[in-house]
């Protein structure tokens, strides 16, 4: 076989040429891939960002419901507190009324019996 000294290098660089395309086209399928597998990384620690400050929003929300509750539970208990001492305080002023009452009528009827009537 007879080659020509023209061909041979043409044939080289043609076939220099193909390989380079060749490869640099699978480096940039790589590249992208990568690229793309970074990015679904990022998206994906944005979205635990934003998942995590929206559990310590409602944490903290959470958090302030249950201290207003305690304070309204507190206030009721202390006004539950004031009212058993205000009917404490009612209910021995009857009883003290009734008891005055009662001496005051005893009083009475000792004081009829013992005077002769005239």
């Amino acid at each position: 076989m007879k080659s020509n000294r023209r061909r041979v290098p043409g044939g080289a660089l043609a076939l220099a040429l193909a390989s380079a395309v060749a490869l640099s086209g699978c480096g940039k399928n790589e590249t992208h891939s990568l690229e793309k597998a970074g990015a679904a990384a990022d998206k994906a620690i944005e979205k635990a960002k934003d998942a995590t400050a929206e559990a310590a929003k409602s944490v903290s929300e959470a958090a302030e419901k249950a201290k207003d509750t305690a304070a309204a539970a507190a206030t009721s208990v202390s006004q539950a507190a004031d009212k058993a001492v205000d009917a404490t305080k009612e209910a021995a002023d009857k009883a003290a009324a009734a008891t005055k009452d009662a001496a005051a009528s005893t009083a009475k009827a000792t004081s009829t019996a013992v005077a002769p009537k005239k």
